[in-house]
């Protein structure tokens, strides 16, 4: 899986951002500066979507900008083409290799 991403990563175009809405979670700050990916992430250029992931339970979205998206490192692509569910605009993130990500701003909206 990484590999694909990988190759499609240099593929991407826009300047957009993503959304990542998470259910049952929060954290007390507001926003995070740098940080580490253990798995893939899943988010969504509709922010719409990624809200229906947080819940009715509650929970929290985090917004990662359109400059971190090309920082050195990150690695994520489009998969809304071979999606079974291509409305949910599935822009994958692969998982960090062996460094954080420094340097970056991710918003935590709740």
């Amino acid at each position: 899986l990484y590999r694909g991403i990988d190759a499609l990563s240099d593929l991407e175009k826009g300047s957009f951002s993503v959304y990542s809405g998470l259910g049952k979670v929060h954290l007390p700050k507001k926003s995070v500066e740098n940080g580490y990916f253990v798995t893939y992430i899943s988010t969504s250029w509709d922010k719409k979507v990624s809200e229906h992931f947080m819940g009715d339970d509650g929970g929290m979205m985090i917004q990662f900008d359109a400059k971190f998206k090309e920082e050195f490192g990150v690695r994520c692509c489009d998969v809304s083409w071979i999606s079974k569910f291509a409305y949910e605009c599935e822009v994958l993130f692969a998982r960090s290799l062996d460094y954080s990500y420094q340097g970056f701003k991710c918003e935590v909206i709740e």
